[in-house]
C-alpha cells in the first residue's frame, strides 16, 4: 500500500497544514481584527471544522469533537465582523457608512477580547497532538485502511448531495434559501479539498468551485447589506429615505438579482460539472 494515497496519512497531513494555516491567521486576527486577516482567519477555520467532521467519520471522535467545539465557538465569534466588513466596499460616503464603521469597531473590539480570553495555545496542541497520534494509530491497520476509502467515499458524495438537494430548492423570490446552499457547498468545496491526495480536482473544476463559491457569497453579502440598509433605515427613525440611502439600497438589490439570476442560470451545467465520481477513491487504491 503506498503511503502517498494512505486515507489516515493523507489526514494527518492535512491536519498538520491546517492547523499552521489557522494558527498564523489566528496571530494576525488578534494582533489587529483587519478585514483581510478576519476573511483568512474564517476561511481557515472553516477548513480546520470540515477536517474534523472527515476525522470523526473514521471513528477518532474524541479529540475531533472537543477541538471542532472549540473551533466553531472562534468562527461564530468572527461571523458579523467579517459580514460587516465586506460590506463597506459596497458603501458610498454618507450617513449609512459612519453608521456602519461604527458597528465594524464595536465587531473588532468583541473579537480582539475574545481572542485575548480563548482558550490557551497549549491545550489546543495537546488536542491536535493526541488526534494526529490516534491518526497514525490507526494507518498501521490494513483493515482500517480498507475500510476508510468507501467511508469517505460516501462522506464526499453525501456532502454533494446536500448541496445538490439545497441548490436545487433555492428560489428567487427567496433570497435567504441561497444562505443554505452556500453552506452544504462549503461543506462540499472543503471536504474534497481535504480528500484532494485520494481523489484529485482537476484545475478545471478547482476553477468552477471557486466561481461558485464567489457567486453564492455574492448572494450572502447582498443580502446581509440590504439587511443592515433596513437596519440603519429603521434606526434614524426618520419617515422619509434620502435619496442617497434609496440609491444604495436599488443598488444593492440589483446586485442581489444579477447574482441569483446568474446561479440559477448555470445551476444544473455547474452541478454536473462538479459531481465526484462514485468509486474514485477505491479505483485509485486499486
Amino acid at each position: 500500500m503506498s503511503t502517498a494515497t494512505s486515507p489516515y496519512q493523507t489526514l494527518v497531513w492535512a491536519l498538520q497544514r491546517s492547523w499552521r494555516r489557522y494558527h498564523t491567521s489566528k496571530i494576525a486576527c488578534s494582533s489587529r481584527a483587519k478585514r483581510k486577516t478576519v476573511h483568512e482567519l474564517r476561511t481557515d477555520l472553516r477548513r480546520l471544522i470540515t477536517l474534523m467532521d472527515v476525522v470523526q467519520e473514521l471513528g477518532a471522535r474524541g479529540e475531533a469533537a472537543r477541538l471542532r467545539r472549540r473551533l466553531k465557538r472562534e468562527l461564530n465569534c468572527v461571523r458579523d465582523l467579517r459580514d460587516l466588513q465586506a460590506q463597506e466596499k459596497h458603501t458610498a460616503p454618507g450617513a449609512f457608512r459612519s453608521q456602519l464603521r461604527q458597528w465594524i469597531k464595536k465587531e473588532q473590539l468583541n473579537v480582539e477580547r475574545y481572542f485575548a480570553r480563548a482558550a490557551p495555545k497549549r491545550q489546543c496542541l495537546e488536542l491536535v497532538f493526541g488526534l494526529s497520534e490516534d491518526l497514525v494509530a490507526q494507518a498501521k491497520s490494513e483493515l482500517a485502511e480498507k475500510r476508510a476509502r468507501p467511508r469517505l467515499e460516501r462522506l464526499l458524495l453525501k456532502r454533494y448531495r446536500s448541496f445538490e438537494v439545497t441548490s436545487q430548492r433555492a428560489h428567487a423570490s427567496l433570497p435567504l434559501s441561497f444562505h443554505r446552499s452556500r453552506i452544504e457547498f462549503k461543506k462540499f468545496r472543503y471536504t474534497w479539498e481535504v480528500l484532494a491526495p485520494l481523489v484529485p480536482l482537476s484545475a478545471a473544476t478547482e476553477i468552477r468551485l471557486k466561481a461558485l463559491q464567489d457567486n453564492l457569497g455574492e448572494i450572502q453579502d447582498t443580502s446581509v447589506l440590504i439587511t443592515l440598509l433596513l437596519r440603519f433605515l429603521v434606526s434614524t427613525g426618520k419617515p422619509q429615505p434620502s435619496p442617497e440611502f434609496l440609491r444604495g439600497l436599488h443598488q444593492a438589490e440589483q446586485r442581489q438579482d444579477e447574482a441569483i439570476a446568474k446561479f440559477l442560470a448555470g445551476r444544473n451545467r455547474l452541478l454536473r460539472e462538479v459531481r465526484p465520481h462514485p468509486g474514485s477513491l477505491r479505483q485509485r487504491a486499486a
